[in-house]
């Protein structure tokens, strides 16, 4: 296997481990985050691009869409539970440990955030009953569409919950339960442990 190879899929089970909703733990119990999926999955890449780089060759080397979202596309190919040991023995040997959480999805709301292109007029001035009528209801529909959104991805977190139960744990867990000895804290995971 190639080095370039080897390293990517150690970076995408590294956010597999770091990012994907799981806890990387301290021994004193502090968390060790690397942000939101986008951020573990760049402050991955720049770890794997400048370790053996200068500043000037890194920007066309590669960014952080190649370990967004982890082992989603490869995992089918090769069993990684090799990997992930390495990536737990390491972690152990420094004292961390791993809590599993089911991976779930969130709908958002942005349309409370301020508006950028509003005019400096005063809203009283600018307001328009039949406007703000339309406005209202508007609001009121994206509101019930993201209300349902939200039930179809509940829904679906609930089905995975009883699909990964159904099964063999995932490579995560089996790696986990070989290195440290014991399932990981979150492990099986239950419908309210993670509401």
């Amino acid at each position: 296997m190639s080095i370039h190879l080897w390293d990517t899929r150690l970076g995408c089970c590294l956010w597999d481990v770091f990012a994907d909703n799981h806890d990387v733990i301290t021994a004193e119990g502090a968390l060790v985050d690397l942000g939101s999926f986008r951020a573990a999955a760049g402050f991955i890449a720049d770890f794997r691009y400048r370790r053996n780089r200068t500043q000037e060759g890194f920007g066309s080397l590669g960014d952080y869409i190649e370990f967004y979202m982890g082992t989603t596309m490869i995992r089918h190919r090769a069993d990684l539970t090799p990997i992930y040991e390495l990536i737990f023995r390491r972690m152990r040997e420094i004292g961390l440990s791993w809590r599993y959480a089911q991976p779930r999805l969130y709908a958002i709301d942005l349309s409370s955030l301020p508006h950028l292109a509003e005019d400096e007029v005063p809203e009283a001035l600018r307001y328009d009953p039949t406007e703000s009528f339309w406005r209202e209801r508007q609001l009121a529909e994206r509101q019930t569409e993201r209300a349902e959104f939200q039930q179809s991805l509940d829904d679906a977190y609930h089905a995975s919950i009883q699909n990964v139960c159904d099964g063999p744990p995932p490579a995560t867990v089996r790696a986990y339960q070989r290195v440290y000895g014991r399932a990981p804290n979150g492990w099986p995971p239950k419908v309210q442990d993670q509401e």
